[in-house]
């Protein structure tokens, strides 16, 4: 099991944009970005591959929720990002999905015909972000670094950016069984679980009263 980070070696949490210029910033964060989407974007973009590269592209967009600006990171000593997250008002959320949904569609008919198919079998997964929540919307570590007490330091620093926006209530979603242990354990509490391809791929949408 790795060992957990001593004091002098925590990384710094910062600005995705001050780490460096996108197009090096952002193949370092596509990793734990991608890891954070799945297996929702797989199924979304239609492949793994395709997965990568779209949400590879819609890091460059500022209107997409994806985008890296968006992002606080962890960095170590050398500036090498190790993780990050991605948070914001329910209100931006709705936003950028209706533009990113918008791009999604700009492709040939066939292709859009059957992206709006895959949307529509995967919109019980969730439930609706209000305007007035505050969503956690990526989280995630680089695989060599797990197990290492990072996960935590991006947690309590969401719950602080949560406190300080005025939201009323805190929303996040995930499919990971030990991560829905964790947030209980923060005090989040279950409201749904939406489930696809006969109960092979569910998520769990959680919510925490402020």
């Amino acid at each position: 099991m790795p060992r957990a980070m001593s004091i002098e070696e925590r990384p710094r949490l910062v600005p995705a944009s001050s780490v460096g210029a996108a197009e090096t910033v952002i193949p370092q964060m596509l990793p734990w970005m991608l890891a954070a989407g799945q297996p929702y974007f797989s199924e979304l973009f239609g492949g793994d591959a395709n997965a990568e590269r779209t949400v590879a592209k819609w890091m460059t967009r500022p209107s997409s929720e994806l985008f890296w600006e968006r992002a606080m990171v962890l960095v170590d000593e050398d500036d090498r990002v190790l993780g990050g997250s991605i948070e914001m008002l329910g209100s931006v959320v709705n936003k950028c999905r209706i533009a990113d949904t918008m791009e999604l569609l700009k492709r040939p008919a066939d292709e859009a015909s059957a992206i709006r198919e895959r949307i529509k079998e995967l919109q019980g997964l969730f439930l609706p972000i209000r305007n007035d929540d505050f969503y956690l919307s990526k989280f995630g570590v680089i695989e060599s670094m797990r197990m290492r007490g990072l996960g935590p330091l991006l947690f309590e620093a969401q719950m602080v950016a949560a406190r300080s926006s005025g939201a009323r209530q805190i929303r996040l979603e995930t499919t990971h069984p030990v991560l829905v242990r964790f947030y209980e354990r923060a005090g989040f509490e279950v409201i749904h679980r939406g489930s696809y391809r006969d109960g092979k791929i569910e998520y769990v949408s959680m919510q925490l009263e402020l």
